[in-house]
């Protein structure tokens, strides 16, 4: 019932819960919090006012939630008596138990605090904590940021709270107020010993008072908050989050050198351990970062996935995605840059859902909306360098043509509001009626270009002045944004489909990585082009894809996984590669001693090594009636006339993975595998399958994927039984 009542909830809490909230509420996160923090730091910097950051900590606060006050909460927030009934049933005389040693004790009674593992009770918290907030946000007495669209003095996720004050001494006193008044009907209680205060530009003799007034800790430098160091100087921040982390994760995985993982683990590792904690400094601090940390981190990758040994497939391999021939190690400065062209998103929201956006557009010259697809330098939209607005409009430009996220000129072209066309400026100009806060190229232009003024005006009759601003729209697009070299767009890239989405799709950080990933690596790996080299005939593209989607879905086991990515990517050191590393080895194949021992003789034209792949094929046939094309890309590639999603579910692809499996366990010896290893790998891999699907209670499944190999080994086991009967006789 709690997760019932929760996703009917959470899609409430938006008009429910202020934007200062963000915890909890979707739509909203941290990194909304810490932009805000960060561009009033930089607005206090750059308009020279004082002000103070209070970092609050609360005490145990989901524990000390009085009931009493939340349900009157809920009751004030509209939910109805049936909506209470069911909370209250929740948190109607719960207990709790202690075991110590083994021995229960007895029943303790639970009488305040939200639910823990309970999925409502964040979004209970966040409702009962409100009404504290919105006393913060009514007291004039507690001043913060104001501006014409928002007085910024709270921000909070959760109970994690923030206040930007600009009368420090008498704002803190009232707060200090507020708190206490709070805490009377909520049980709500303030840790005073982890709550930071930190100045931006404040006296002396202000710092003195506060610390007179409050028993908060003054940290030199920085405050805390959700998770990241927060200066006065922003310059710092780079050096005060992303270098401790870079260290921090450099010694962890010195630490788990362990033999035991596996090449597929280690890189595991990184993905689901080091590659989050990136992520969430990606978000919150999308600061500029100089390339020699990402070469650091790869350094730091690198040695890690290889134990400190040279790599045997190139970096720029192993980052590429799963689809594309990869095994889609984390590219992390793709990912940085995913992170900042998320923000592109946020920017083109009209009018803008986020609070932090307000305060970026003070900072821009033009409208926030237009700023990604200005085509002016970067210091004519932003005059006083932003931490975190010019490294974003950096990256951008960086990747907009060379990754073609967006061509030159775009559709979104803002035509008013263009520093390179000034008579757009007019709020009149042309008397456009476009819903926007500028207007774009695209309402300008039809399939032959500029549309006519007429077409432009629609039903209204012109006058001078509109025709000639319209002579100037039609010098200024025809010399400087359509001219004779330039191609008209004709639609919007997926890319700024994406960034005028609203809402934004889902994941959109994970879909942002997708997109330059695949735009970055279009191309096929290197290794494609040696198999090509020696394969009969070379791959097309589209088999390459089946090849690559195989490779990982053939198996849910990650050891078969690692090896068919070993041979696809051709892992193993042949006595031709040997050679060429060095000479002094014989580049004859060690079995035959006849021919150059190359990828594909080793594996597949070896007279030896074919001998077994005959028998293999042999048995193929017997037991799935399947008469396969016997070729290389077959065997060694899984590029067989199946579908994929028909070939991954049936028995065939077990029957090669075993084979293929076996040869590496051969390695450097003069004779083949043994047919009876290739059966009873093919059995082990059964009997994990059958475990399998025995805990899923998927018998149907396991029995149309191995049945007629059951009836092969009933088959030969009974012949095999006829024969030594036949012998004793």
């Amino acid at each position: 019932m709690a997760k019932m009542l929760a996703m009917r909830l959470s899609p409430l809490l938006p008009s429910l819960i202020h934007p200062d909230q963000v915890g909890f509420v979707h739509q909203r996160g941290a990194r909304d919090n810490t932009y805000r923090a960060i561009n009033l730091i930089h607005r206090a910097h750059t308009t020279h006012t004082p002000m103070v950051l209070l970092s609050v900590d609360a005490e145990k606060a989901f524990d000390r939630v009085d009931w009493t006050f939340l349900m009157a909460t809920l009751e004030r927030f509209g939910l109805g008596p049936r909506w209470l009934t069911w909370i209250s049933a929740l948190y109607n005389n719960p207990t709790a138990v202690l075991r110590i040693n083994g021995v229960l004790s007895t029943p303790i009674k639970i009488s305040n605090g939200t639910r823990q593992g309970c999925p409502l009770s964040p979004l209970l918290f966040v409702l009962a904590l409100e009404p504290f907030l919105q006393r913060i946000r009514d007291n004039d007495n507690i001043q913060g940021v104001t501006l014409p669209f928002h007085h910024y003095k709270i921000s909070a996720f959760a109970d994690d709270i923030l206040l930007t004050l600009l009368n420090p001494v008498s704002s803190t006193a009232a707060f200090l107020q507020e708190v206490e008044k709070y805490a009377g009907v909520s049980n709500f209680k303030i840790n005073t010993d982890k709550c930071e205060m930190m100045g931006v530009g404040i006296s002396s003799l202000t710092k003195k008072a506060l610390q007179s007034l409050a028993p908060f800790s003054w940290p030199t430098g920085a405050i805390q908050y959700l998770g990241i160091q927060l200066p006065s100087d922003l310059s710092s921040l780079f050096d005060l989050n992303y270098v401790p982390l870079l260290n921090r994760v450099s010694r962890d995985l010195k630490d788990w050198h362990k033999p035991q993982f596996s090449w597929f683990g280690r890189i595991n590792i990184l993905k689901m351990t080091v590659l989050p904690k990136f992520l969430y400094l990606f978000q919150t601090l999308p600061i500029a970062i100089p390339l020699s940390f990402f070469r650091s981190l790869k350094t730091i990758f690198l040695k890690f996935i290889w134990r400190d040994n040279r790599p045997r497939i190139s970096y720029d391999v192993l980052v590429r995605p799963k689809s594309g021939g990869g095994l889609g190690l984390p590219h992390m400065e793709l990912y940085y840059d995913a992170a900042l062209l998320t923000r592109l998103s946020d920017w083109s929201m009209s009018p803008p859902h986020k609070l932090w956006v307000h305060l970026e557009q003070l900072f821009l010259t033009v409208p926030v909306v237009s700023a990604p697809w200005q085509t002016v330098t970067i210091e004519a939209l932003v005059p006083i360098p932003h931490p975190t607005i010019s490294p974003t409009l950096k990256r951008w430009r960086k990747h907009r043509t060379l990754l073609g996220l967006s061509p030159l000129p775009s559709l979104l072209t803002p035509i008013t509001h263009n520093p390179d066309f000034l008579p757009g400026k007019a709020q009149s100009f042309l008397g456009l009626d476009y819903d926007g806060p500028y207007v774009p190229l695209q309402a300008c232009i039809g399939p032959e270009g500029l549309l006519s003024l007429t077409e432009l005006l629609g039903d209204r009759l012109s006058t001078p002045l509109q025709k000639y601003n319209y002579l100037q729209l039609q010098h200024f697009i025809t010399t400087q944004i359509l001219r004779a070299d330039v191609t008209i767009p004709t639609a919007l890239t997926t890319f700024e489909t994406i960034c005028i989405s609203d809402p934004p799709p889902p994941h959109l950080l994970s879909y942002m990585y997708s997109l330059l990933s695949t735009a970055r690596f279009k191309t096929l790996p290197s290794y494609t082009t040696k198999w090509s080299s020696e394969l009969p005939q070379p791959l097309t593209p589209e088999e390459w894809s089946t090849a690559f989607q195989v490779t990982f879905r053939s198996s849910r086991a990650l050891n078969v996984q690692e090896t068919n990515y070993k041979l696809i990517s051709r892992w193993y050191l042949t006595p031709a590669r040997l050679n060429a590393i060095y000479p002094a080895v014989s580049s004859d194949c060690w079995r035959c001693q006849k021919h150059r021992g190359t990828f594909l003789h080793i594996w597949w034209e070896c007279p030896t090594i074919q001998s077994f792949w005959e028998v293999v094929w042999t048995y193929i046939k017997e037991v799935t009636s399947l008469d396969l094309p016997f070729h290389p890309k077959v065997a060694l590639l899984h590029v067989i006339p199946l579908s994929i999603d028909k070939y991954v579910k049936s028995v065939t692809v077990h029957l090669l993975n075993a084979a293929r499996a076996l040869i590496p366990k051969y390695w450097k010896q003069l004779s083949p595998p043994a047919i009876f290893d290739w059966i009873d790998r093919v059995e082990y891999v059964r009997e994990l399958e059958e475990l399998h699907y025995t805990l899923e209670q998927d018998f149907d499944t396991y029995f149309k994927t191995w049945y007629w190999w059951t009836e092969f080994r009933s088959k030969h086991r009974r012949l095999a039984q006829s024969s030594s009967a036949l012998a004793q006789i």
